[in-house]
């Protein structure tokens, strides 16, 4: 906070606040600056923010024990409301757009075509074009770095000198944007703590909320499978809207659906969920396809079991259910990762 000047870690269930030496640098107290985690080097990026009506442009980065301000050459201006993300593919954190230079009202320092690249050491300025239509420059938007694919994406925001909030999604592979969906299929998810997004291992992604609109102003109440590559979009015909986990198989054309009281598997061409099956004796969490998608690690309230996709076999991977606080599968689909009692538990599903 623009007080505070505190920093605080996230354990995957609480926050907790870390104490940092009275006499230690660490940056003054802010809002809306822009923090990402760079992963080749293993330490938190933030750079500026705003301290009451002034906008900063201190480089600092946190290795889990201390911060250090960066000495540097050259900076972006200073801000805030930027969008912030390491690239995996380019091993650079990529910075684009934010509120600044506006407030002081000094346009010669705001290039809306440009973006800048933290490589670790300094700042670079990255001049680029737009494939197509062009990107507008814009403050508080989305950016997350999408693996699969290699791509940087950026979503939504606010367009200098516009009067709504954007919708538009756009693609950065190192050397320009391009928008990633045409505008008619554009959709506009609304917010609630049921929403659930997840992608496919090829791409294909599901959304799942209570209300979804499409640009052209049609609505859904339902969930929705839509196929990025094509542009197709079906409503996959589940039993409940407020769903608490879904997962394609990286095999067969099927997705798993858990909404509590049942589990469904799906099909991806039609979204017709004809395949029920292990009537509900507790609460589901969450179901995932392992590797050769034949079977599902099913998380309930009574434990975490492997399951054959008939059903008619099951091994209880762990009883514990009412001490795991959460659930997953790794990338390769071959671990369970789970937060049991506070600590990180993993099972191996080969047995290795």
């Amino acid at each position: 906070t623009e007080d505070s000047g505190e920093t605080w870690i996230w354990n995957g269930q609480r926050w907790k606040k870390r104490e940092v030496a009275p006499d230690a640098q660490r940056p003054s107290g802010r809002t809306q600056p822009a923090m990402a985690y760079d992963s080749l080097r293993r330490e938190v990026v933030l750079f500026g923010g705003m301290q009451g009506i002034r906008d900063l442009n201190d480089t600092w980065t946190w290795n889990g024990t201390a911060w250090t301000r960066k000495k540097l050459r050259e900076s972006p201006p200073a801000g805030h409301g930027f969008g912030f993300v390491f690239d995996d593919s380019r091993e650079s954190a990529v910075l684009f757009g934010g509120e600044f230079a506006l407030t002081l009202n000094i346009d010669s320092e705001r290039d809306p075509n440009l973006v800048w690249l933290w490589d670790g050491t300094a700042w670079k300025k990255k001049p680029f074009q737009n494939s197509g239509q062009a990107l507008l420059d814009r403050t508080d938007h989305a950016m997350a770095f999408d693996a699969v694919h290699g791509n940087v994406i950026l979503f939504g925001g606010s367009i200098h000198g516009g009067p709504d909030a954007a919708s538009d999604t756009w693609l950065w592979d190192g050397t320009s944007w391009r928008n990633g969906v045409p505008p008619h299929l554009e959709l506009h998810v609304e917010r609630t703590r049921k929403t659930k997004v997840s992608f496919s291992d090829d791409g294909r992604l599901i959304a799942v909320s209570p209300k979804i609109s499409f640009a052209d102003h049609q609505t859904s109440n339902g969930t929705l499978l839509w196929d990025l590559a094509t542009g197709r979009v079906t409503r996959l015909q589940v039993d409940s809207i407020g769903l608490d986990s879904i997962d394609f198989s990286p095999v067969w054309p099927i997705a798993v659906a858990t909404n509590g009281g049942q589990l469904q598997l799906c099909r991806v061409s039609d979204g017709q969920c004809p395949f029920k099956f292990m009537e509900a004796k507790s609460e589901y969490r969450g179901a995932w396809f392992v590797a050769d998608g034949d079977e599902l690690i099913v998380w309930e309230s009574s434990g975490v079991r492997r399951v054959t996709l008939t059903g008619k076999t099951t091994r209880t991977i762990t009883a514990a259910g009412k001490s795991l606080a959460d659930v997953r599968l790794s990338a390769n689909r071959r671990r369970i990762i789970a937060i049991r009692d506070g600590s990180l538990v993993t099972w191996d599903l080969e047995g290795r």
